[in-house]
């Protein structure tokens, strides 16, 4: 919760008062800080040969409620997104670009959350999907990459950003799976792996945070979250890659 001071004037005499307004919503802090471990990811784009996979860092993610101070859960996820763009294929290696999602000025990096009963399409896990005042275009730092494999319609606008399940996952139209990303929230469990996969955390952590939103007096269903952004040089960016 937190607290509007309100100032009224009459006759002269200024009076205030102080009210307590309700924001018991479940916030969700993407932070840039790296938990130290990585998760095998899917590279999309334009390449020949079979698919290849990229390790990429985990960082941490800090769930809290306002209503509920003693409450608090953090899990992983990952944040690049590796793409080859039309023309970066050069046979043997390939030149990776990042996709990911990162706000346009780290001090607007207040979003909301929409909740998806499954994802990916058909899917048994849930996700949270972005959105900036109401809609899912949010504007975002430049990606001019994106717009050369469709990803974007403007390097600075991104849309279809969610938190999804990330890593190895279990796919029920196809099987075993490992995600990809254009530039989504991939949560991952602890020692990812084929045998070990992310799904059961996935609906833990998106059905916790959903059932939280829901109990909301002030704001029935709002998802807050806050994403940090992380500075440019640090991201990795138009990395040679080795195919294997």
């Amino acid at each position: 919760m937190g607290k509007n001071v309100f100032k009224l004037e009459v006759a002269g005499i200024t009076k205030t008062a102080e009210l307590e307004v309700l924001d018991d919503y479940p916030i969700i802090r993407i932070t840039k800080q790296k938990t130290g471990e990585k998760v095998k990811q899917k590279i999309i784009g334009s390449y020949s040969g079979g698919l290849q996979y990229i390790d990429v860092d985990l960082y941490k993610v800090i769930v809290t409620d306002n209503e509920d101070t003693s409450f608090k859960m953090e899990f992983s996820v990952a944040r690049d997104a590796a793409a080859v763009i039309p023309g970066n294929d050069n046979g043997t290696t390939m030149i990776l670009s990042n996709m990911s999602f990162e706000p346009k000025d780290g001090r607007i990096n207040h979003y909301s959350g929409k909740y998806m009963s499954a994802y990916p399409k058909k899917n048994d896990t849930p996700a949270i999907k972005l959105m900036q005042k109401g809609s899912e275009q949010m504007h975002a730092q430049a990606r001019p990459d994106a717009l050369l494999l469709d990803y974007r319609f403007k390097e600075d606008i991104a849309r279809g950003v969610m938190i999804h399940v990330g890593g190895s996952y279990d796919n029920e139209s196809y099987g075993h799976a490992i995600s990809a990303s254009e530039g989504c929230f991939g949560i991952v469990n602890d020692n990812n792996s084929p045998t070990n996969t992310s799904d059961k955390l996935t609906k833990k952590v998106i059905n916790t945070i959903w059932e939280r939103a829901k109990k909301s007096k002030a704001r029935p269903n709002h998802i807050r979250i806050i994403i940090e952004k992380r500075d440019e040089s640090t991201i990795p960016n138009n990395v040679v890659f080795t195919k294997k």
